[in-house]
């Protein structure tokens, strides 16, 4: 029931929270913050294992940690990912991202059983330590790779993709509008569909 709550609370905050301090921000906010919860869990489950007050830590933190994550990775992320594909493989994009969330889900809940129960691998609380490092990865991979969108419009992102812009220099770069659209393209069958294809002006 906490943890829900504190889902809930997460989404409805990143709303506001997603066009004020941006999607990049937020994201290696709430990574790093998470990432620091799920140390500390593993930190003070595996030196205090019996203790009540250790209990209480524990589950303090993991519904921080339900918190950060639902607003980074489960909100943010889908934002983020809408924008970041092209006009003409949106919805492919799209359903492959939500597709490749779901099955990372149904696989870690398979797997996750195995790895805490004492029959098994038995890490206990030290799991937190093994998804910790998950986030540092997640976290390298945001601060390298992922864009700030924050007040661009879609044609601009993709202008900034087409020129081959650096993640990191989104946010400061002017974009010129030299784009052309062509409202039709051909698929593969040479049927003619009606989508948009941006590419930039020859010469520019």
């Amino acid at each position: 029931m906490v943890l829900n709550l504190s889902a809930l609370l997460a989404a409805v905050l990143s709303i506001p929270l997603v066009h004020v301090i941006g999607r990049r921000k937020l994201l290696l906010l709430c990574v790093a913050g998470f990432v620091v919860c799920l140390f500390i869990f593993s930190s003070v489950g595996t030196a205090y294992p019996q203790s009540m007050i250790a209990s209480k830590i524990l589950i303090t933190f993991i519904v921080l940690y339900n918190f950060l994550f639902t607003i980074s990775l489960v909100v943010v992320a889908s934002t983020v990912i809408s924008e970041t594909a092209s006009t003409r493989l949106r919805s492919q994009a799209q359903s492959l991202a939500v597709f490749t969330a779901w099955s990372e889900a149904v696989m870690w809940t398979a797997v996750l059983p195995y790895l805490i129960n004492p029959n098994a691998a038995n890490l206990k609380a030290k799991i937190g330590f093994m998804y910790g490092g998950f986030g540092v990865c997640i976290w390298v991979f945001i601060f390298y790779c992922v864009p700030e969108y924050l007040g661009r419009p879609l044609e601009e992102i993709d202008e900034m993709f087409l020129k081959g812009v650096a993640a990191r220099g989104f946010k400061g770069f002017v974009c010129t509008g030299d784009l052309v659209v062509d409202s039709t393209v051909n698929d593969d069958l040479g049927v003619s569909r009606d989508v948009a294809e941006v590419h930039v002006r020859a010469g520019k």
